[in-house]
Parts: C-alpha cells; sequence; structure tokens
C-alpha cells in the first residue's frame, strides 16, 4: 500500500485527486482497489506531456508482448 499524501499535498489537490474515502455511497470494491493505487505513478505519469505518456504507454505495451509471446514458445 502507498503511503497517505502529506496535508499540505491533500490541501493542493483537484477534487478528482483527492483520495477515497468510505463516507459516501462508494463501491467497497472500488474503494479498496483505490487503496492498492501506487500515488506515485500516477503522479508520474501526470507529469507527463502527452506524448510522453502515449511512448511510455507503447513501450510497456511492446514489454508485454515480449512477454507474451517469450511464454507462448516455452509451451
Amino acid at each position: 500500500m502507498g503511503r497517505a499524501p502529506s496535508v499540505w499535498h491533500r490541501q493542493n489537490m483537484s477534487e478528482a485527486q483527492k483520495p477515497l474515502t468510505t463516507d459516501g455511497a462508494l463501491d467497497p470494491l472500488v474503494v479498496a482497489a483505490a487503496r492498492e493505487v501506487d500515488q506515485t505513478l500516477l503522479d508520474w505519469a501526470l507529469s507527463l506531456s502527452p506524448r510522453e505518456r502515449l511512448r511510455a504507454c507503447s513501450n510497456a505495451a511492446i514489454t508485454v508482448a515480449k512477454f507474451a509471446h517469450a511464454s507462448s514458445r516455452k509451451r
């Protein structure tokens, strides 16, 4: 689990970035999944330009495809 954002960080977050709470009528599975999200990874992704995000996503997809190809060859 990731660490909780500092008070300063929470005050400067947009509504979409604030952590989910269980106070509302939120699905407990969604709340549990949100607790597993690595906030540093989200912060990193948001710091990238759209072009950089696309490149990172493409590189990740290529890597996953290589793993899938390698595992299918071993069978």
